[in-house]
């Protein structure tokens, strides 16, 4: 028998935007978890939403800037990939 396993992950780094050399990883690289696959946003000065991709499912997470108290906010399998947040919204009016 022969076969071929391909299997991707992502996680999400920070950064401060005047300073690159603090860049740190905030989620784990856990294997075929793709966090902030389909987009992450600031929500607050704290807080970060993104959608992460994991066992076939889509969800949408929170999580403290520096990765702490991470909670799934939508059932897996979440299909609402596109939305926008509040802070998003307001920003472009």
């Amino acid at each position: 028998m022969l076969a071929v396993r391909d299997e991707s992950s992502t996680s999400i780094w920070i950064t401060p935007a005047t300073d690159t050399q603090q860049l740190h990883q905030i989620t784990n690289k856990a294997a075929g978890k793709l966090d902030g696959a389909s987009g992450l946003s600031w929500i607050s000065d704290k807080k970060i939403v993104d959608s992460s991709f994991f066992d076939n499912s889509y969800s949408i997470w929170t999580m403290n800037v520096d990765g702490s108290d991470a909670r799934q906010i939508t059932s897996s399998g979440f299909s609402g990939l596109y939305g926008e947040t509040e802070t998003s919204a307001r920003s472009e009016k």
